[in-house]
């Protein structure tokens, strides 16, 4: 039910950024980055940027990889199966099987940006629990196993007291993960649409033209740039920019608006009617752009 609820929950990818016979690769490296995640807890940030590209070139031969390492841990759990340890069988391939709609055998929507995220890797501390109890109900004696049960609890709460300061805002959690990696396209964009919140433009300009440097198709980062341009009135190099963004992301409506309505407030009715006519087509439904295309015919003539 997890299993089917997680991946019901997860957007999937429009486009599979990689192929068959690389899924298994990826798929292990993810669970490789979860076990690691789990028994040596020392950094947790939002985003980890591991694509599927970075990692496939990481190593040679990522097919055969892949499909060697799957075969070893079914051969690990036929063995814990043979020697009668079905429990710690069990445990594996719950924890394998939380993790399963989210490793990489099938495509999702935040792989393109990562094929990891902590949030994914939370559910399968389910497993970890149960093999952790079973480990504790075995050690002699029973204090003992409760002494380093508590030890371990002290030391992980020490731990998680600064995550509390590190997503009390979008400033504090933006500064967290530019610390260990200060090329994040979508976290300078994200400190940009911050600071221009705040007003602080010219930097927030500085911010969202580094990320479109990082990554040329990030449209809210294009759309932050044109908002910034409108903020600090230049209108010129706004209407360039609204133009080649039309171009560029010719399916996006929140880009061809706001294009649209800036030409409008200049006075540029006839340019303003011929994208007001192509955003009505876009969105044949919407009243505000079939009164918007018939008012600006009108002000042009």
């Amino acid at each position: 039910i997890m299993v089917f609820i997680t991946r019901q929950s997860q957007p999937s990818a429009a486009k599979a950024a990689v192929t068959w016979l690389e899924r298994p690769f990826v798929a292990i490296d993810a669970l490789g980055f979860y076990l690691y995640q789990t028994f040596v807890p020392l950094s947790f940030r939002p985003d980890y940027s591991r694509t599927p590209q970075s990692i496939l070139e990481s190593v040679t031969r990522p097919e055969l990889i892949g499909i060697l390492a799957w075969g070893g841990i079914a051969v690990l759990i036929s063995v814990l199966l043979f020697l009668r340890q079905r429990a710690w069988a069990t445990i594996i391939a719950l924890y394998i099987a939380i993790l399963s709609p989210n490793l990489g055998f099938l495509p999702f929507a935040f792989q393109q940006m990562s094929t990891t995220a902590d949030r994914y890797g939370a559910p399968a501390l389910l497993a970890v629990s149960l093999g952790a109890a079973l480990l504790m109900s075995r050690v002699r004696p029973k204090y003992l196993g409760l002494g380093i049960a508590g030890l371990l609890a002290v030391l992980l709460t020490i731990k998680a007291v600064p995550q509390l300061g590190y997503w009390r805002d979008m400033e504090a959690l933006t500064a967290h993960q530019l610390k260990f990696q200060p090329t994040s396209p979508i976290f300078l964009n994200n400190r940009a649409a911050d600071r221009m919140r705040r007003g602080v433009v010219d930097p927030a300009l500085a911010d969202a033209r580094r990320s479109i440097e990082l990554q040329p198709d990030n449209h809210a980062a294009w759309m932050n740039i044109l908002i910034c341009l409108i903020r600090i009135e230049r209108f010129d190099d706004a209407a360039e920019l609204g133009k080649q963004m039309v171009e560029k992301f010719p399916d996006s409506d929140n880009s061809l608006e706001t294009l649209t309505k800036m030409l409008q407030y200049r006075r540029q009715f006839s340019e303003a009617a011929n994208y007001a006519k192509r955003l009505h087509e876009m969105r044949p439904s919407s009243r505000d752009d079939k009164l918007r295309y018939a008012r600006l015919l009108i002000l042009s003539g």
